[in-house]
């Protein structure tokens, strides 16, 4: 009876000792996941930082592209007034020479 006891003690303690064992092994598995997850979670930061800075890149080249189209949408404005002007004033000149030179043959 006395080896029967000592029997179940050490299998107590066998048992005792891989209950240890596995409740070590959950928390390493469990410290690694959390590990790895805080990783991945710096990860996508820096993956969102990056992107935002991509994206800001791009507004700020998109914005110095609609200035200078902006721009020179103004000097064709300016060309088209400029050309407009000078055909007026051509077509005036124009105009007042013919009056003048057939006011002249009827005279």
């Amino acid at each position: 009876m006395l080896v029967e006891i000592e029997a179940i003690r050490k299998q107590q303690q066998i048992d005792e000792e891989k209950e240890r064992q596995l409740q070590e092994d959950i928390q390493l598995k469990a410290k690694r996941i959390k590990e790895e997850e805080q990783q991945l979670a710096e990860q996508a930061n820096r993956l969102r930082e990056k992107k935002a800075a991509e994206l800001l890149q791009l507004n700020l080249q998109m914005k110095a592209t609609e200035e200078r189209l902006q721009s020179m949408l103004n000097v064709l404005n300016n060309q088209y007034k400029n050309y407009h002007d000078r055909l007026a004033d051509f077509v005036e000149t124009f105009v007042q020479t013919n009056t003048s030179i057939v006011g002249v043959k009827d005279c």
